[in-house]
């Protein structure tokens, strides 16, 4: 039978539904080999336990799902080797110290697969594991791709974000041009993310949405709304905008490397997007003839002025980026990829 180690115990944090979680109660998540015997695969994550590996059976294959951008990230030793001690039994790792980073790269090259959930992590990966496969996210929850929507002609504009509460720091290297264009133009921003969020290590403290984003925004913080995020707030809110902005910490090597899900998000949504100029994101935009809304550090105030100024216009290919979700990004297609991942171990 195969097993998965999931981020949450009901399978609804983000990493779990819109991955190998949508697979789980499926008829066909049993893997068979030539004789119809049941092939025994676990599944894991790079928050799971490192010594369940060495508890399970030797015939048992072991698959790696790693969606973000561990193996560039450089945090403290401290920081590194606390990762390690709380995902560990604590007497082992008292035992076994390591730092987290180094624990991921020999669970990396233990398992017999790891699946990522872009090309520019499978390239960090391969000289470790060459059994590498690039499967992205289902945004299928969201509902069915929109057509590319053209900027609305009035007077003032609604832009949209939505992310997790923590990812709200990416915010302070643009806050200074983003504010400067909501205060002149009288336009809003709309936030769709957690209304309160953990401090540290996703589990510890408690941050408040809107004063966080009052000490980076300012006066310009009068501008811009938080809604507390949910399925149906994501589609509602950008319903009302008229374009998305993704800004991402140039410095940041762990966002740096993030795959491109998001965008391809707020495409389905039915905007066009303002993106920082990630290695994902270009690809993605190359890919689908859009470069022109990539945003290099320090041009967002001349992007957001020529964005506003395109009022009623819109890019033909971007016409395209339906047709690129319907063709490559529904969730039938993602599961026939895990389908085809997990039998290639037979």
């Amino acid at each position: 039978m195969n097993l998965y180690d999931s981020y949450s115990a009901d399978l609804t944090q983000i990493a779990d539904r819109r991955r190998i979680g949508l697979w789980i109660h499926k008829k066909d998540f049993e893997v068979f080999d030539s004789e119809n015997n049941p092939i025994h695969i676990q599944v894991i994550q790079p928050l799971t336990d490192p010594f369940l590996i060495q508890r399970l059976n030797t015939e048992t294959k072991v698959v790696l799902d790693m969606v973000d951008g561990y193996l560039v990230d450089t945090p403290s030793i401290l920081l590194d080797y606390a990762r390690y001690f709380l995902r560990s039994p604590k007497i082992q790792a008292l035992m076994h110290p390591m730092r987290f980073s180094k624990s991921l790269r020999k669970i990396c090259a233990l398992a017999d697969m790891v699946v990522v959930a872009s090309d520019e992590q499978a390239a960090l990966v391969k000289p470790i594991n060459r059994n590498v496969r690039v499967i992205r996210d289902s945004h299928d929850e969201l509902g069915q791709p929109l057509p590319i929507k053209e900027i609305s002609t009035s007077s003032n504009l609604n832009i949209f974000w939505e992310g997790l509460g923590f990812t709200l720091i990416h915010f302070k290297d643009v806050a200074n041009d983003l504010g400067e264009f909501l205060i002149s133009t009288n336009s809003t921003l709309h936030l769709v993310t957690n209304e309160f969020f953990p401090r540290f290590a996703g589990k510890f403290g408690r941050i408040d949405a809107k004063r966080e984003i009052k000490e980076i925004f300012g006066q310009a913080s009068s501008r811009i709304v938080v809604h507390a995020w949910s399925e149906k707030k994501v589609r509602e809110i950008a319903a009302k905008c008229d374009f998305g902005i993704i800004p991402i910490n140039q410095q940041n090597r762990f966002a740096q490397l993030k795959p491109e899900n998001k965008l391809l998000i707020y495409w389905r949504l039915g905007l066009q997007t303002l993106f920082s100029d990630t290695p994902s994101y270009v690809r993605l935009a190359d890919e689908v003839g859009v470069p022109q809304y990539s945003v290099k550090s320090g041009k967002w105030a001349e992007k957001l002025k020529e964005i506003a100024e395109a009022r009623g216009c819109l890019s033909e290919n971007m016409l395209n980026a339906q047709e690129y979700l319907l063709r490559f990004h529904s969730e039938d297609v993602i599961l026939g990829q895990w389908r085809d991942a997990l039998n290639s171990l037979k």
